[in-house]
């Protein structure tokens, strides 16, 4: 999230991720990723989580995975 520095303080950016965050919940989504660490999202309950991988897997690989 970023604002231009002469609208900052106004509570635009709160007001904005507040509703992204509501609206996300509201259609079913379990977990957001938020990149960063700011005090907008600590205000916000964002947790920090550490570590996490980051895993790629082929369409080749998910083939190949047992039904079970």
């Amino acid at each position: 999230m970023w604002t231009k520095e002469e609208y900052r303080g106004r509570g635009y950016a709160t007001r904005l991720l507040e509703s992204a965050i509501k609206q996300a919940w509201k259609n079913g989504c379990d977990i957001l990723l938020v990149s960063g660490d700011r005090g907008l999202y600590r205000r916000l309950n964002c947790v920090a989580v550490a570590p996490y991988y980051l895993f790629k897997i082929s369409r080749a690989d998910v083939e190949n995975f047992p039904e079970e």
